[in-house]
């Protein structure tokens, strides 16, 4: 069997992935939001308010908030699916980056109106513009974790000792 059939990025799609890949920057992107939540969590109510309610942010947060992201990985992950897919073709690195940033803003401000109510105001604005940074910088970096684990695995590097010498052997695979 040829390996090159095996291979999930070509010269055409640099850029493809596995549905394995896809899983993997999927859960980094929401672990990463969590991270980011639980920062935000202690350094608010410390800013705010003097860091009485640090505990209660914090215990009340990350559980309603871990259940929200589960939700939202869930409903938007189709969406970085489709954006993957479109860009398999594109090279540049940079212009994923930016893709997926973007659309963890868009998910970001979607899941902060929808939570805020659709009401209008400072609280409300402010809640949708954290939601929206706190998701661009998970998405972004989640891309990036996956991509870079997926494209060191193509190219693991030179071999040295027993492994170059066992590949230049006539018997080595």
């Amino acid at each position: 069997m040829n390996p090159g059939l095996l291979r999930t990025r070509t010269p055409e799609r640099p850029m493809a992935f596995t549905f394995r890949e896809f899983l993997r920057g999927m859960w980094a992107a929401w672990g990463l939001f969590l991270v980011i939540l639980l920062v935000c969590l202690i350094v608010l109510p410390i800013v705010l308010g003097g860091g009485a309610g640090v505990v209660v942010f914090v215990v009340y947060g990350m559980m309603y908030g871990g259940a929200i992201s589960v939700v939202t990985m869930a409903v938007f992950s189709p969406a970085a699916w489709v954006l993957g897919w479109c860009l398999r073709r594109v090279r540049a690195r940079s212009a994923h980056l930016v893709a997926f940033a973007m659309l963890g803003t868009v998910i970001g401000l979607i899941v902060g109106v929808v939570l805020a109510g659709g009401s209008a105001g400072p609280s409300s604005t402010a809640v949708s513009l954290a939601f929206a940074g706190a998701s661009a910088i998970a998405v972004a970096l989640g891309w990036r974790f996956t991509t870079n684990r997926a494209l060191a695995e193509d190219d693991p590097g030179p071999k040295v000792g027993m492994d170059a010498a066992f590949d230049d052997h006539p018997l080595g695979a």
